[in-house]
């Protein structure tokens, strides 16, 4: 009974958490591809919390020494100015740390409005009805709320970024990536610079823009050795169930081949069951091949993550190093 009580507690909040991680992935249909052309100029952003002074000693710091970027965890209404002014200056890393930082800000205000709105605190709560509990279930439990605790302390470290602030997403994030910064060329293909949750995207001019150039960034990440390049152009070709890839014809081939070049990167041994020809799976080998050669420089990682850079926007923890830097 208690162990089925946490399972569903567990289960629960797992939902809340993909459900804000997919909020703003739609279908897409495909359409031709151009170059993009990035807008260097801004609107003011009116109601913007005024820096701490510390947050001011920061930015003249920055500033003057031409540094890279801010250090890491520091609540984005303290350098948000910071980074769009050098964004604005056409700074690509700028530009990737303002929509990274943006992205995280709307998953985690929307994760804690279904928490708020949904999740009644009883189905949270594990009734041990006076037995004792394991080592384990306790760990599983203060994990479980530690996590909701960085939810709602990473919401409200971001409850001062306006509506305003949160529609130059898009614009920063496809900077950032036609700057050729991975974080943000990985998470602009995937669609994260939509910040509305629903079907009015599609009328937007910044889905055309999108849509017209998603294949090419991935492309070029997949030049520049970018894993989840690799993961983005895999699933595409094999299947229509992001926003990615319904822009790319599905293709067994290729498909295989980006399987091929995921394993490759990995070390790990290619499968032994294929559905694909003969000749066909010794072209995507050698495909696989060529461009492990040619973009990963034959280098075997065998804890490569192809999706860190997917999943940027959702981690609210500490980190050793800023997104982008």
């Amino acid at each position: 009974h208690y162990t089925m009580k946490k399972v569903l507690a567990c289960m629960t909040f797992l939902a809340l958490v993909m459900g804000a991680y997919f909020v703003g992935k739609r279908e897409a249909a495909s359409s031709s591809i151009r170059q993009p052309s990035i807008h260097s100029s801004a609107s003011k952003v009116s109601n913007f919390p005024a820096a701490s002074e510390l947050a001011k000693v920061k930015v003249k710091t920055y500033l003057e020494n031409n540094l890279p970027s801010p250090p890491a965890n520091v609540p984005l209404s303290e350098i948000y100015g910071l980074l769009q002014q050098r964004a604005d200056a056409g700074d690509g890393k700028a530009a990737c740390r303002l929509a990274i930082e943006l992205i995280r800000c709307k998953r985690a205000l929307t994760m804690n409005n279904f928490m708020l709105k949904y999740a009644d605190r009883s189905a949270f709560t594990i009734d041990a009805q006076g037995s004792s509990k394991s080592i384990d279930e306790v760990k599983a439990e203060n994990s479980f709320d530690e996590q909701r605790l960085k939810t709602m302390e990473k919401a409200q470290a971001c409850a001062n970024i306006s509506d305003e602030q949160f529609k130059q997403t898009f614009r920063y994030l496809r900077q950032g990536a036609h700057s050729s910064q991975p974080d943000a060329m990985a998470s602009y293909a995937d669609g994260m610079g939509f910040v509305d949750g629903d079907f009015s995207i599609l009328r937007g001019r910044d889905f055309d823009q999108w849509r017209q150039d998603a294949v090419l960034v991935t492309e070029n990440a997949l030049r520049q050795g970018v894993p989840e390049a690799v993961e983005l152009l895999h699933n595409a070709y094999a299947d229509d169930n992001s926003l990615f890839s319904g822009l790319v014809e599905n293709d067994p081939l290729k498909a295989t081949t980006m399987l091929l070049l995921k394993l490759r990167i990995e070390g790990k041994p290619f499968p032994s069951k294929i559905t694909l020809k003969a000749s066909e799976y010794q072209r995507a080998t050698s495909d696989s091949e060529t461009m492990f050669h040619e973009y990963f420089k034959r280098q075997v990682k065998p804890k490569t993550n192809f999706t860190k850079s997917l999943m940027s926007g959702a981690l609210f923890e500490n980190e050793e190093a800023a997104p982008c830097s």
